[in-house]
């Protein structure tokens, strides 16, 4: 899950307060942004390759939209492969949906990756 998802889906576990959720999602967008452009105004300066470009950009920015918006100057090759660690975090993330056993007579699991 993507970083403001991911603060998100915890925040009801954990208990945090609405206020304490949209400063953690606000902070994960704000910083998200800084690097993206950072990571734009980086490239022509960086001894990589595109793909290169397009592999540290997957694996260290959280957002999808940011991993795009850094790597899409690198070009299109750099662009698929920043956003295949995305994909993979995404498919290795299970959902499992519980309904209370009391609701039914039966226990009840969904997983839509089955």
């Amino acid at each position: 899950m993507c970083g403001a998802a991911a603060i998100a889906a915890v925040s009801p576990i954990v208990k945090a307060d609405d206020e304490d959720t949209a400063i953690g999602a606000g902070i994960i967008a704000l910083m998200g942004t800084i690097f993206a452009i950072g990571y734009a105004l980086l490239r022509p300066i960086l001894p990589i390759t595109p793909i290169q470009f397009g592999i540290w950009s997957g694996i260290s920015l959280h957002e999808i939209a940011h991993v795009a918006a850094a790597a899409a100057p690198a070009g299109s090759n750099a662009l698929a492969i920043a956003l295949l660690p995305c994909a993979i975090q995404l498919a290795m993330s299970r959902v499992h949906i519980r309904i209370p056993e009391k609701s039914l007579k039966r226990k009840f699991s969904y997983d839509p990756f089955r």
